[in-house]
C-alpha cells in the first residue's frame, strides 16, 4: 500500500497548488471588481447630491423670480388628462 501513497501525494501536491492559485486569482479579480463597483457607487452618490443641489437652487431661483406668490405656487395643480374619452377605431384599408 505504501508504494502507491507516495506517487499519489507527489501528484496531488501540484494539483492542489494549481487549483489554489486559480482560486486566489479569481478572488483577486472579484476583489478588484468590487472595488470598482464601490467607486462607481460613490461617484453616483456624488453626482446625485450635486444634481439635487443644482435643482434645489434652480427651484429657489424660480420661486424668487416668479410674479406669483408662494401660496399660488403651492396651490398650482397640473391639468389632468381626460381618461373618459373613447378611443377612435382604426381601420386598415387595402391600398392598390
Amino acid at each position: 500500500m505504501s508504494p502507491y501513497i507516495i506517487p499519489i501525494f507527489a501528484m496531488l501536491i501540484p494539483i492542489v497548488a494549481i487549483s489554489s492559485k486559480a482560486f486566489n486569482d479569481r478572488l483577486r479579480i472579484k476583489h478588484s471588481i468590487l472595488k470598482d463597483e464601490i467607486e462607481l457607487e460613490k461617484l453616483k452618490q456624488q453626482s446625485f447630491i450635486a444634481e439635487t443641489e443644482r435643482l434645489r437652487l434652480e427651484i429657489e431661483q424660480v420661486r424668487s423670480s416668479s410674479p406669483l406668490s408662494k401660496d399660488a405656487l403651492l396651490e398650482f395643480k397640473p391639468i389632468q388628462p381626460d381618461l373618459n374619452i373613447e378611443p377612435t377605431p382604426i381601420s386598415f384599408k387595402e391600398t392598390k
